[in-house]
């Protein structure tokens, strides 16, 4: 026969439990788990010992109290809260999150999944973010399920989750680095299978947690073509081309060049539009050539081969100086492992015009780089210019100017290059090039 407590000890009780719940939270928050644990019990033992009807607030101390022993690193006794809590009130959220959170730090993975996509479908009264919440949990604890056969069996539970969900799902996994689970949802469990989110909406996905997973994993082949297939999909059902960016400092082009030569496949760069010769820079300075030559996210040759020729032929200017005034192809040794790829560079290369500073009109026949030094380009440039060839000369000189520059090279050394440079300018009929030469060399 249950008791009937008189009103005004039932709001005494309720008063008193409530306060012991917010002494709890506060000791919580302070890591003072050792003071929670005794909060959250001292006013489980009083709702329990005192209420047969209100199940929500024992859910709801459960899951703190199994909070509390997560932070202790005490999984069983978590988990045993966790369970309660979903036993007595299934409806409440926080319950079968703990539960799901506790399983998959035990390493339980499946158990996990099944934990968070019971969430989803039994919680009551949370928003649709949180719903997403569940679903991107499930989706993490899915891709950790070491068992292929038993990964089959599971993924059927994704079956039945409205599309309308994945969109924001999607984005939350982005953002987590979770491409392995991203891979599933869009292109299922085998090479034939059509994912769950295949056709969802991917506005919302992050692009920029992409490179840490490709720099860190280090992929095999088929992970890159895989990865490569799954990308092209996210760009075509989001339209988010402008979002494919590493960081705000790339444009879609320039991180489309990047992911080709780390991944060796050109699909996606292919798919952007030609430009038409574009003097498309990042804010970096550079040109999508410059990340070919002066990052070298790859030192594959082949394919950084593969990726000049397709900018070259969608138009992109390999025209374009960079920040140290070098362009794309003067980051190349013309004689050492990329012979090959100075050679078809320096085909499609136009110097700077003349009233650029510091370049010459003629076409370069040498290019710095770490093994020519400005010494050596000098004295070239003196040769040239004792045998009256001024404009050779300049050229010469401009190339050793650069390379000083890239040095960070200063005082009278600059000041006798951009001298010799005036020089050849007064014998070119070039004034005001000369005027400034002269004046670049007076400040150093």
């Amino acid at each position: 026969m249950d008791v009937i407590l008189p009103l005004k000890m039932v709001q005494k009780l309720e008063k008193e439990m409530s306060a012991l719940k917010e002494e709890g939270n506060k000791a919580y928050k302070e890591q003072n788990y050792k003071k929670a644990l005794e909060s959250y019990t001292h006013a489980l033992d009083l709702l329990l010992n005192n209420f047969q009807d209100f199940s929500k607030e024992a859910a709801i101390l459960y899951s703190n109290r199994s909070m509390v022993y997560s932070g202790q690193n005490k999984n069983e006794l978590a988990l045993a809260d966790a369970v309660d809590s979903v036993r007595i009130c299934p409806s409440w959220n926080k319950g079968h999150w703990r539960r799901g959170q506790v399983l998959r730090s035990m390493g339980q993975h499946r158990e996990a999944y099944s934990a968070f996509l019971e969430g989803f479908h039994k919680s009551e009264d949370i928003s649709q973010d949180v719903k997403c919440n569940f679903l991107t949990e499930a989706a993490i604890s899915f891709s950790n399920i070491s068992e292929e056969v038993l990964m089959q069996r599971c993924y059927k539970g994704f079956e039945g989750v409205p599309i309308e969900f994945w969109s924001t799902v999607l984005g939350n996994l982005s953002k987590k680095g979770e491409w392995i689970a991203i891979r599933y949802l869009v292109l299922g469990m085998t090479d034939t299978d059509i994912g769950v989110a295949r056709y969802a909406n991917s506005i919302e996905v992050d692009f920029s947690k992409l490179f840490p997973f490709l720099y860190k994993e280090k992929p095999s082949a088929y992970t890159h073509m895989w990865l490569t297939d799954l990308v092209a999909i996210l760009l075509h059902n989001g339209n988010t081309l402008l979002n494919f960016k590493e960081d705000d400092k790339d444009t879609p082009v320039h991180t489309a060049v990047k992911f080709s030569l780390l991944t060796g496949s050109t699909k996606i760069l292919d798919d952007m539009p030609n430009v038409g010769g574009m003097n498309m820079i990042d804010k970096h300075g550079d040109s999508p050539f410059h990340v070919i030559t002066k990052r070298r996210p790859t030192s594959d040759v082949k394919s950084m081969m593969r990726v000049a020729g397709v900018l070259i032929q969608k138009g992109f200017s390999l025209d374009i100086l960079d920040r140290d005034r070098m362009l794309a192809v003067q980051y190349i040794n013309p004689t050492g492992q990329f012979k090959q790829l100075y050679e078809m560079l320096i085909k499609v290369t136009k110097p700077p015009p003349m009233n650029f500073p510091g370049f010459p009109s003629a076409k370069f026949s040498v290019y710095p780089t770490e093994n020519v030094g400005i010494q050596q380009l000098k004295e070239q440039g003196n040769k040239e210019f004792q045998n009256e060839n001024w404009q050779r000369a300049a050229e010469f000189y401009t190339l050793a100017i650069d390379v000083g520059l890239r040095m960070r090279k200063g005082g009278h050394e600059l000041a006798v290059l951009y001298s010799n440079r005036a020089n050849c300018n007064l014998k070119l009929g070039l004034n005001t090039q000369a005027l400034d030469d002269a004046v670049e060399s007076v400040s150093h």
